[in-house]
């Protein structure tokens, strides 16, 4: 059997989660979550900009502390 490599997997993965799924938040966390295990990083955040405001909204996190997630208001800010 022919073993894709581990980024190519990854980015599979991603692909059929946001395909199947249909609330953003899930697909958010998934990209999140995958991103921190290619990358082999111990934290990871996903903002995405509002077109209105041109803001930059926390979307989903993994892996701060308390401290570290308020901070991440404040790089959004």
């Amino acid at each position: 059997m022919n073993k894709l490599p581990q980024t190519v997997q990854i980015l599979l993965d991603v692909s059929k989660t946001i395909v199947s799924e249909l609330e953003l938040d899930g697909v958010v966390q998934t990209i999140v979550r995958e991103s921190i295990h290619l990358l082999k990083a111990d934290h990871g955040a996903l903002f995405l900009m509002d077109g209105k405001t041109s803001r930059l909204n926390l979307a989903a996190a993994n892996g701060f502390n308390v401290n570290e997630f308020n901070n991440l208001d404040l790089l959004a800010s």
